[in-house]
């Protein structure tokens, strides 16, 4: 099963979790993931015709932002499930091979993209967004494309449905009041690798195996037009004009083996229905990060077998509540960048607290996981 992917799959997927398990690990304790698994399915039905709508209407103002936000059969191409009301369309741009990947590690977690020959200035689609100094201006980019939705709403009568959400770092549209969806701006890069993340992986480390770190290199990264690293923080006048670097659809190739997809399923369940605190300094991507390190933690096969995944949720949510106490959540790729960086301390010690009743509730009882509701974890 896949939550997390930037083709999300609508079939079959309470049949995927029953695949995943085995009599050790028997179904009906997981009953509440295929319905949580159907909710999914439903809000994916609901958000996905309404914001290939727009993007139509946006090609349709300016040709050079083509959406190839389509549905192939069961797959929905360029949407990724941030959580089950929160989901991210990618609208991938053409370079036309004229601009160059600039990573001078100055800004961990952010690359320019800069023409690569003054002379080609001409040649570009996107003269009118590079700077006098030759880089392609992410924030120029955002705005043009933001003034693009908002007519495009217009123009398709929705705005009584979606209404536009005001950031500085990001296209967001609220659909229904229900359902939130964030649009960026994003280029492909294959063949290179960032130097924020050169460390990766690790000298000592045994997974992920040789064979895989090839496999998942060329696959690739994504530099998306909006938002930070740390999502609690601002963007910094530089930042603005940089591209953030994503590795989300490595990250799911990463996860694909074992159980590791059903252990990465309950974790954004428990993250969705009980640690939707406050201000929401903890997301999904936060459980995910810690599933990468718990996957170092524990490299063999073996240890991803289904019968395994409840000794791996009590790792991953004492790792988490360490995470918390110091403040600090490393990034898997890049461990300069803090994930937890610019929250007050006050919503981290609340975050802690409700981390720790869950993680007691799996210790001491993890054949009701199911059975976790508001009120066991509050008292």
């Amino acid at each position: 099963m896949q939550l997390l992917n930037s083709k999300f799959n609508s079939s079959n997927m309470a049949d995927a979790i029953l695949k995943d398990t085995s009599p050790a690990f028997y179904y009906p304790r997981h009953n509440y993931l295929a319905q949580y698994s159907n909710e999914l399915t439903t809000s994916v039905k609901t958000v996905f015709p309404i914001t290939k709508k727009i993007l139509q209407e946006v090609e349709a103002q300016d040709a050079r932002f083509i959406s190839s936000f389509v549905k192939l059969e069961n797959q929905y191409e360029c949407l990724e499930v941030i959580s089950s009301k929160r989901f991210l369309a990618k609208l991938f741009l053409n370079h036309m091979g004229v601009l160059n990947f600039i990573d001078s590690g100055s800004l961990p977690g952010y690359a320019f993209l800069k023409l690569s020959d003054e002379r080609k200035r001409s040649t570009s689609l996107w003269t009118e967004f590079i700077t006098a100094s030759g880089y392609l201006s992410a924030k120029k980019l955002r705005n043009k494309f933001h003034n693009l939705v908002t007519k495009a709403i217009i123009q398709a009568k929705l705005d009584d449905t979606v209404t536009v959400i005001e950031d500085a770092g990001s296209v967001i549209l609220s659909i229904n009041h229900e359902y939130i969806i964030e649009i960026t701006l994003a280029f492909m890069c294959c063949g290179i690798w960032p130097r924020c993340a050169s460390t990766w992986p690790h000298m000592y480390a045994l997974w992920p195996c040789p064979d895989m770190v090839y496999q998942v290199r060329e696959i690739g990264f994504h530099l998306l037009a909006n938002g930070t690293q740390e999502k609690h923080t601002t963007l910094s006048s530089n930042e603005s004009e940089a591209w953030c670097i994503s590795f989300m659809e490595i990250e799911d190739k990463l996860l694909e083996r074992g159980c590791r997809r059903l252990c990465l399923t309950i974790l954004n369940y428990l993250r969705d229905t009980h640690l939707k605190l406050p201000g929401q300094p903890l997301q999904n991507y936060h459980m995910k990060t810690i599933l990468l390190y718990e996957c170092e933690k524990h490299p063999f096969e073996h240890e991803w077998m289904p019968d395994c995944i409840q000794d791996r949720l009590k790792g991953i949510f004492l790792q988490l509540v360490s995470c918390l106490q110091s403040r600090c959540c490393p990034h898997y790729f890049i461990p300069k960048i803090n994930l937890l960086e610019g929250w007050p301390t006050a919503v981290l010690d609340i975050a802690t607290k409700q981390a720790w009743r869950i993680t007691r509730q799996i210790i001491t009882n993890p054949d009701q996981l199911h059975q976790i509701n508001q009120e066991s974890i509050k008292t």
